[in-house]
């Protein structure tokens, strides 16, 4: 069952296989004995990404859920035993890799010397079917009914460019100037190129040209500053080079609604000592310390912006396309 769980999780056997510590060959066999047992395939092994057959997602659900149940059980069993001992698996999004964080998670361990963390970093979101965390850090709103969520923070997507990429290519003035210019785009945002702005009350979706895409925030940057193209990040990951310069804050009356900062658990957890302890500490060091304050920055730079020419100072330049 662990070894199903494993597969479906990772869509693949080698990355089962090596997460459970034992070869592919092993991790294969486990699952055609439990196949063979039931009298159905569950998993299909047929297309290039490993995945659940109609059956197999049902009785995936099943297992994660009695899996669950099992750890819970060791959990609750272990603290009457030990107390503040085990290990807790904490979850971030690649996005809040940021002191904040680190420092917080460094300092918990430090204070508690008993409690093992291992840290995984997620690039994108997992869904809960594939989620294995003890309590995840993470920055958007989607939140499935078997987890808690307690929100620690809000932060504020900015749109931002370098001044020699605004040189070259002309400041934008409105959102619907951005079809003009280049996209740095995150690609756990929303599909497609474009991004949703406020225009007045309503939220609307802007095009822009892509010209990079990328899972790490960090490279979108590094691509901005480069005088690659306009980004949008969150506050707290831009406000240093805004602070200094690398970067300019773009239409802060466009910016969408701030997104929640939340560390997510699965509601089995709360019965676990040493979760609840990691939820409490966290919150208490990390409340507000994510939510930059930047907006009188960002408006000051923006009103700066809209003074300057809206198109390159230069001949023969225009937006790149």
């Amino acid at each position: 069952m662990t070894a199903f769980v494993a597969v479906v999780g990772a869509s693949s056997f080698t990355r089962a296989a090596q997460s459970l510590g034992v070869s592919k060959s092993v991790v294969s066999r486990r699952i055609s004995g439990i196949e063979s047992r039931i009298g159905m395939r569950l998993i299909d092994r047929s297309s290039a990404r490993v995945g659940p057959t109609e059956a197999g997602s049902a009785y995936y659900l099943k297992c994660l859920s009695i899996l669950e149940a099992i750890e819970e059980a060791n959990h609750q069993i272990a603290s009457w035993n030990s107390g503040l001992r085990g290990t807790i698996v904490v979850c971030v999004s690649s996005s809040l890799c940021v002191p904040a964080v680190t420092r917080s998670i460094a300092e918990f361990a430090r204070a508690y010397s008993d409690i093992k963390l291992k840290v995984d970093i997620e690039e994108r979101d997992s869904s809960v079917r594939e989620a294995r965390f003890d309590i995840a850090i993470r920055n958007d709103q989607s939140v499935d009914s078997s987890m808690a969520a307690r929100v620690i923070g809000h932060s504020t997507h900015t749109l931002c460019a370098s001044p020699a990429y605004l040189e070259m290519n002309g400041t934008p003035t409105s959102a619907d100037m951005l079809k003009d210019h280049e996209g740095l785009m995150h690609a756990r945002g929303h599909v497609g190129t474009y991004w949703l702005l406020r225009d007045g009350a309503q939220l609307r979706s802007f095009r822009i040209p892509e010209r990079m895409r990328s899972e790490c925030v960090f490279h979108l940057i590094e691509a901005a500053k480069a005088d690659l193209g306009i980004v949008q990040l969150p506050d707290y990951l831009v406000a240093d080079a805004l602070r200094n310069g690398e970067l300019v804050a773009l239409l802060p009356q466009c910016s969408p609604p701030p997104d929640p900062i939340s560390l997510v658990y699965p509601v089995s957890r709360k019965a676990s000592q040493k979760v609840r302890l990691l939820v409490e500490y966290l919150a208490e060091r990390m409340q507000g310390a994510l939510s930059q304050d930047t907006r009188a920055h960002v408006s000051a730079e923006a009103a700066d912006g809209c003074d300057a020419p809206t198109k390159p100072e230069r001949q023969g330049l225009s937006p790149k396309r």
